[in-house]
């Protein structure tokens, strides 16, 4: 890698690292059946201009027009399925498709507002793990990291893939130096990006696209499972006695922590855990005049993508004050009442 492309990937690392005010946001939906106002229409064309052609941006630069057309809709739809995988040709205002562009251009965000100190170090938080950057061809290449387990069937195979490849097997001892996090999914961002980027300069990538490189790292279980994301998390927001994030902190163990009494006690930084199973991170609390909304961030499996959906948000609320229940999550604009699974979790707090 050219010195000129270590330093642009740097550059971008360094975007990501202060918390950057999202006032730039749409107002109302742009592309297909959107409100499509000019200064909306004009914003997401810049911003999808930023993202390189192999990251899911155009293959050739829109006119920053604010006019919506046939190109500017089919280069969101493009954007989409390379980053999210899905397709709906349409952003809407705070949702996952447009915090997805935000965040290639450097602006920090979650679903819902990030008002308070930790809200905002939270939303940090969610850039840096949700994008790992690297270069290739020239260009900056943004991917969300795969989701991976220390557990049962992905650990085996991942385990027996290091073994059947001494060329990665070395690449994990000499970018990772020791592979104790980074090899039983709890990996850092920045040894993501620095195995991922050492693999595609030694040739071992054979498909080199965002889909290719997850399943890369996939392969070998270079990523970060739920837990690791949430203990993570609870170490930078409380560096004092931290939790053990390799061989302790799992959702067993997070489940044990101090419950939380009830909705309107939830705090960003709190945890939706339940034990043995899964853990969700609360980055974000709103208090309405009839409900408590929250968002939630989490590394999860997939039955869609082969790889996991990687790190991705949710929005939850309760009606209640006072109770765990009745607990609801939002789906294309509308909260609908939440699985029994989901309403299992309980609340814990670091």
């Amino acid at each position: 890698m050219s010195r000129c492309l270590a330093t642009q990937i740097a550059g971008f690392l360094l975007v990501l690292s202060p918390f950057t005010s999202a006032k730039g946001q749409i107002q109302q939906s742009v592309g297909k059946g959107g409100v499509n106002c000019a200064a909306d229409v004009r914003l997401v064309q810049k911003w999808l201009n930023q993202v390189s052609d192999l990251s899911g941006g155009p293959e050739k630069p829109l006119a920053e027009d604010g006019k919506i057309g046939t190109k500017t809709i089919a280069a969101i739809s493009r954007f989409q399925n390379n980053q999210l995988g899905f397709s709906d040709g349409r952003i809407d205002p705070g949702q996952h498709s447009e915090l997805r562009l935000m965040r290639l251009n450097g602006i920090h965000e979650v679903l819902g507002n990030a008002d308070s100190p930790v809200e905002k170090k939270l939303a940090e938080f969610t850039s840096e793990f949700s994008v790992i950057m690297v270069s290739l061809d020239g260009k900056l290449v943004a991917l969300r990291p795969p989701y991976h387990i220390n557990a049962g069937k992905r650990k085996t195979q991942a385990e027996e893939n290091r073994v059947a490849a001494p060329a990665v097997q070395r690449l994990i001892r000499n970018t990772l130096f020791s592979n104790e996090e980074a090899a039983v999914g709890k990996a850092k961002p920045r040894q993501i990006q620095r195995f991922l980027q050492a693999a595609l300069d030694a040739g071992l990538i054979k498909s080199q696209t965002p889909d290719g490189m997850r399943g890369f790292l996939a392969k070998y279980g270079i990523s970060t499972d739920c837990s690791g994301l949430a203990s993570r998390a609870c170490n930078m927001l409380n560096p004092i006695d931290p939790l053990d994030v390799v061989n302790k902190a799992n959702t067993t163990f997070l489940a044990t922590l101090r419950r939380v009494r009830s909705p309107v006690h939830l705090s960003a930084g709190d945890l939706m855990v339940k034990g043995g199973s899964h853990v969700r991170l609360i980055t974000d609390v709103d208090r309405t005049k009839s409900s408590i909304e929250f968002t939630t961030l989490e590394s999860t499996a997939s039955e869609i993508l082969p790889n996991g959906n990687g790190i991705g948000e949710r929005r939850w609320r309760f009606l209640s004050e006072s109770s765990f229940s009745g607990l609801q999550l939002k789906r294309g604009g509308k909260f609908v009442d939440a699985s029994e699974s989901d309403t299992a979790y309980i609340y814990t707090r670091k």
